[in-house]
């Protein structure tokens, strides 16, 4: 049974249940640290949560962690975009996801890559000559430069360029070339100690058959003795755990013996 959920969104960002709807159903689901984590907002077509809602949006995670006090520990953190403005403030959550949801073009455009597949596609075409391999490149490279810059707590999904590439559709994740932008950047970013997400949230919405990141990019992890920790980055009520369970037999068989999960006093080991 899995305890932790941290990666979630609600109705503040891109989510479909209110915050308290998706506390009251961890706690119905046994988890006993429960964390909500909204998009930033970034300036690129007004994604995330409105600078305008981000008082309320704490002070909606500080009232249901009081209601659910001594049943229940809930977190308020916030999934910090790298598209982020330099000037938005993360004082005072409890903790950070890093993530990228974008790649920045030669040329200094950026793009929204994960929305749907036209997005990467179109992405590949116009920003990088029609190589969606070079966009990867690109990506990791400005992934591991942002974690080194605001050091995470977790570091998410990883290799979100992968989402809509099942059966290799867009480029070869088995080639040398790929393989080895991910673990160049995966090396860097685990060098300042940032947890690493596994999450499932493409499965749940039928993208990908397994989690993010890659079974290769977490053998480099487990070598490097890095933690890892599950997540669902689930934008509904009813996939709080999706995923979970077919997430820690993919863990077991590359050889990983216990995860990190996130409380009120940080994280804690727990045995798989």
């Amino acid at each position: 049974m899995m305890y932790s959920c941290v990666h979630t969104h609600s109705t503040f960002c891109d989510g479909k249940n209110t915050m308290e709807e998706m506390a009251a159903a961890a706690y119905m689901s046994g988890i006993r640290c429960f964390g909500f984590s909204s998009h930033s907002f970034v300036p690129l077509d007004g994604f995330g949560l409105p600078l305008a809602k981000m008082p309320e949006y704490r002070a909606e995670g500080a009232r249901i962690k009081e209601l659910y006090r001594g049943k229940m520990e809930v977190l308020c953190g916030l999934e910090l975009d790298s598209l982020a403005p330099d000037e938005l403030s993360v004082e005072g959550f409890d903790y950070i996801i890093g993530s990228a949801h974008s790649v920045r073009s030669p040329a200094g455009t950026d793009y929204i890559i994960d929305g749907k597949p036209s997005h990467f596609t179109d992405t590949a075409r116009d920003a990088f000559g029609g190589s969606a391999m070079l966009l990867c490149k690109h990506y990791f490279a400005q992934l591991a430069e942002f974690i080194l810059r605001i050091k995470p707590e977790i570091t998410g999904h990883f290799d979100i360029v992968t989402k809509f590439n099942l059966g290799n559709k867009f480029f070869n994740e088995d080639s040398a070339e790929y393989k080895s932008a991910a673990l160049e950047a995966l090396d860097a970013v685990l060098e300042t100690g940032t947890v690493i997400e596994v999450n499932t949230g493409a499965i749940s919405r039928g993208y990908r058959k397994a989690p993010y990141p890659d079974a290769f990019l977490l053998k480099r992890v487990l070598e490097k003795g890095g933690m890892i920790i599950i997540t669902s980055d689930a934008h509904k009520a009813e996939f709080l755990t999706a995923g979970y369970d077919e997430a820690v037999e993919i863990l077991k068989t590359i050889g990983f013996k216990s995860l990190a999960e996130l409380t009120e006093n940080g994280f804690i080991e727990r045995n798989m």
